[in-house]
């Protein structure tokens, strides 16, 4: 399977479980206010690291994820932004950019108790098992 497949893939679980209970700011049943729980499910998943940058002032997380060999920039929420689509990725190299200006890499106690209870609860929702 391609990276786009396994991507979409997961995004069409994570679309049936987003959910008040599961977004930052209580009130969503989108993408919105889930980046840092899906980030963590997507390390979970792949391993990898934590991104995040501050995207139209706010905070947005999102992935660098290892697969087949080659290594990922992977956002699952960036629908929550005017006009991105909800799956952005992009292979890693020499004269790559990233996905979004002013990225650092996190680490997760970053993400606070709070959030990882979340993501929890949304991988339940989704039925993802998360390899304990």
């Amino acid at each position: 399977m391609e990276i786009r497949e396994e991507l979409e893939e997961l995004r069409a679980k994570l679309d049936k479980g987003f959910s008040p209970e599961t977004s930052n700011t209580g009130d969503s049943s989108t993408s919105k206010g889930h980046c840092a729980a899906v980030a963590y499910i997507v390390h979970r998943l792949y391993g990898g690291d934590y991104l995040s940058t501050n995207w139209k002032g706010e905070s947005h997380w999102f992935n660098l994820i290892p697969y087949n060999g080659e290594v990922y920039e992977v956002c699952l929420t960036s629908d929550q932004f005017d006009r991105l689509p909800p799956i952005m990725w992009s292979k890693l190299h020499e004269c790559s950019r990233g996905l979004y200006p002013d990225t650092v890499v996190r680490d997760q106690s970053d993400l606070g108790q709070k959030t990882i209870d979340r993501a929890w609860l949304l991988a339940d929702y989704c039925c993802l098992d998360l390899k304990i």
